[in-house]
């Protein structure tokens, strides 16, 4: 059975950053300083606003983006998925909203099976905006949210993946947390703090955690130009992993599917700072902590961003 609305499907940007080479000892098979800043450097790609909530999430596309285009889909071909309309109060806590009236959607998944994108949905999600909002306007003024879990537990996305060699790999990740995001004439601003646990079932799992308790990661983009700041935590199976933050420096220059191409971020952590500046070609340099260099090509750059080494 499936109850639906046609309430405001809202989307918001998730900035997540998985990286893998860090404190704790983490098992990666060179440990050269340049192959440690190109695994940091491939953790970018989702800190600029990749579309996917973390390395599992392709088939499960919740497109957020840098301007909101859609939200869950209640559209089951098995199960269940209630999508209850209403308005209360609220506020975007980190990025200063204002408290008004918010109409939103909660949606509560049972076994919802989904054909396109294949998966099942368990949990609720919540997705709201204060005011008036036109997706259809991107230079519009708006204030969106969206809420993952509820008292029941977190939002559960459940998937199988097939292999390129070998047999299909099913993938549980379990999401709670919130997102906040705002825009005003083109510049979009976005705070988030989330929590994400994903197991696979040829042994693989990942804890990864966006925000501080006492903080949000934020993310500003307008046009090309970004700035991202705040922390993110994280352990696997094949990482001992720890904690980060990160901050642009210098504001990052964005050109899609290239990654940045001008600009500086820096990364840290307990074993020190890595800032990495980028040229218009995609090339770029590093800076570790003993103040050593390591420049990387364009190419160096675009291999790093296939890959999250953790």
């Amino acid at each position: 059975m499936v109850t639906k609305s046609k309430g405001m499907l809202a989307g918001v940007s998730i900035i997540a950053m998985v990286a893998c080479s860090g404190d704790g000892g983490a098992d990666r098979s060179d440990d050269s300083e340049k192959a440690v800043a190109l695994r940091e450097l491939g953790a970018l790609t989702l800190i600029l606003g990749g579309p996917r909530l973390g390395p599992e999430s392709e088939s499960h596309t919740l497109y957020f983006s840098s301007y909101p285009v859609g939200g869950p889909s209640s559209d089951c071909d098995a199960g269940a998925a209630n999508a209850e309309e209403g308005t209360r109060t609220r506020r975007l806590n980190f990025l200063a909203g204002s408290g008004n009236d918010a109409s939103y959607t909660r949606y509560t998944f049972e076994d919802c099976a989904l054909a396109n994108p294949a998966g099942l949905q368990n949990g609720q999600v919540e997705v709201g905006h204060i005011g008036e909002y036109d997706p259809l306007d991107p230079n519009s003024t708006f204030q969106l949210y969206a809420e993952y879990g509820g008292n029941s537990g977190p939002f559960v996305l459940t998937t199988t993946r097939e292999e390129v060699a070998g047999s299909p790999v099913a993938i549980e990740e379990q999401i709670s947390g919130v997102v906040e995001q705002k825009g005003d004439d083109g510049r979009t601003e976005v705070g988030s703090r989330l929590s994400r646990t994903t197991t696979r079932s040829d042994g693989y799992w990942l804890e990864w955690r966006q925000g501080a308790d006492d903080g949000f990661f934020f993310q500003a983009r307008s046009g090309s130009s970004v700035d991202v700041s705040g922390s993110y935590s994280y352990r696997s199976s094949t990482c001992s992993g720890g904690a980060r933050r990160v901050h642009t420096t210098v504001a990052l220059v964005t050109d899609v599917g290239r990654g940045p191409i001008g600009g500086s971020i820096t990364i840290s952590s307990e074993s020190g700072d890595i800032e990495f500046t980028f040229s218009d070609d995609g090339s770029g340099m590093a800076m570790l902590e003993d103040g050593s260099v390591v420049n990387f090509s364009s190419q160096e750059a675009a291999n790093a961003f296939e890959s999250f080494g953790c």
